[in-house]
């Protein structure tokens, strides 16, 4: 396994867990589209690991203990959850599977134009 796939599996397990592959597929692929995009960094670690202004991830479950350890405790038990997660964060990366959000680079849960609903979240570019 690489760190690429690692660092993606985890932020998908943050933000989707629980959800159909596709959303989490969905929630993988912001991250590669983000490493494609000018207006971010061009790798998947310096894109996972981008600060807000106020300091803390821009993928706010990186900075939840409660999130790192239920990551830990899945990826020590090899969970359908993990296993999940880094099939998701493998698709993405190899693109052996197609983009659901057709190049969104962000996503959130709040409905709005030019955004489009993948499962719990909505996806759309900068």
């Amino acid at each position: 396994m690489s760190s690429d796939e690692d660092i993606v599996g985890r932020v998908v397990f943050g933000e989707s867990r629980g959800e159909p592959i596709e959303g989490q597929r969905a929630v993988a692929y912001t991250i590669v589209n983000r490493t494609n995009h000018p207006g971010f960094p061009n790798s998947v670690w310096e894109v996972a690991n981008q600060r807000t202004a106020s300091g803390g991830h821009q993928y706010e479950t990186l900075d939840l203990d409660s999130h790192n350890s239920a990551w830990n405790d899945h990826k020590r038990g090899n969970t359908q959850e993990y296993r999940n997660a880094m099939s998701a964060s493998r698709d993405a990366l190899s693109r052996r599977k197609p983009d659901p959000t057709n190049g969104a680079t962000s996503f959130n849960q709040s409905p709005g134009p030019n955004k489009t609903r993948i499962e719990n979240h909505y996806f759309y570019r900068y």
